[in-house]
């Protein structure tokens, strides 16, 4: 006969599973749990139709809370009322603390050697800046704090780029780069900014 295992450890495991995203194996790594009884667990109180749920659950806040961010943007700008103002510059305020705390983007982690771009060339440069530049864009898109000296800097990033890109590779805008027309669909439709 096995060894009991404790209502605390079956718990635990199931967070881990449903909640923390791990795989049976993993699981079993940190608990000390068999694969073979995990995947009895997990049959008998349906983690995978759970964890399924989580996730979507997830997904569905995330996109409810920058809904919401967005909203509350809109109406302090047209109102200007001190109160919404001060409600979503404290939400955002909050919001950027706590994408820094997540975010090792952001953080000056050396680039592994085997995904560093070798640049010989200054066209190789230009290729390397443009693609630094729409990294941080999407970055800035995907829940970044909101900041209209960062747009204004893209900008000016994106204009450099484009004037190297004349000078060392003879062309013109590609369909890569962001367009001024895009840019100010951007602070207009995505921030609610209007210059």
């Amino acid at each position: 006969m096995g060894k009991e295992i404790s209502w605390e450890t079956r718990v635990t495991a199931e967070e881990l599973y449903v909640c923390g995203g791990l795989t049976y194996a993993q699981v079993a790594a940190k608990t000390g749990v068999s694969e073979s009884q995990l995947q009895r667990w997990g049959a008998e109180d349906g983690w995978v139709d759970q964890k399924k749920a989580f996730r979507q659950d997830l997904a569905s806040i995330e996109r409810d809370k920058v809904k919401l961010r967005a909203d509350l943007i809109k109406k302090a700008l047209k109102s200007l009322n001190p109160q919404d103002v001060f409600a979503i510059s404290s939400l955002e305020s909050a919001t950027a603390k706590a994408a820094k705390a997540t975010a090792s983007e952001d953080t000056a982690a050396p680039i592994a050697p085997e995904t560093q771009r070798i640049i010989k060339t200054p066209s190789d440069a230009v290729d390397a800046l443009t693609d630094a530049v729409e990294l941080r864009i999407n970055r800035m898109l995907s829940g970044g704090e909101i900041d209209l000296k960062k747009i204004k800097d893209l900008q000016k990033s994106m204009e450099l780029i484009e004037q190297m890109r004349v000078k060392y590779k003879g062309g013109t805008k590609t369909s890569s780069q962001v367009s001024q027309e895009t840019l100010e669909t951007i602070k207009r439709d995505v921030y609610g900014l209007d210059d």
